[in-house]
């Protein structure tokens, strides 16, 4: 949890904006009150349990399966970014 933060926050970084953050968080925020509210469901409702049950595990999977994807782009940007850091400070030292 604490790399899919740091990768999220790492995006948001390379992109320069802090709104880009808030508005991934707000989105996951948004997936996950959806899924807790199909876990209400589950826990009110009378012979739909299954359903309900069904639809919470979907949308908590849709949940980490952005994570994921957020988390791997995250991780291409910073290597990316990391190899053009390289590549500078390689090209910086052979002028000398």
């Amino acid at each position: 949890m604490l790399a899919g933060a740091f990768a999220l926050q790492a995006l948001a970084s390379l992109v320069g904006s802090n709104f880009l953050m808030v508005a991934i968080e707000a989105g996951l925020a948004a997936a996950l009150f959806s899924s807790a509210k199909a876990l209400d469901n589950v826990a009110e409702s009378q012979g739909n349990d299954v359903m309900h049950l069904m639809e919470a595990l979907r949308k908590t999977s849709t949940f980490f399966t952005i994570r994921i994807v957020l988390f791997c782009i995250a991780l291409v940007l910073f290597l990316c970014a990391a190899g053009v850091a390289m590549s500078l400070a390689v090209a910086g030292s052979q002028s000398f």
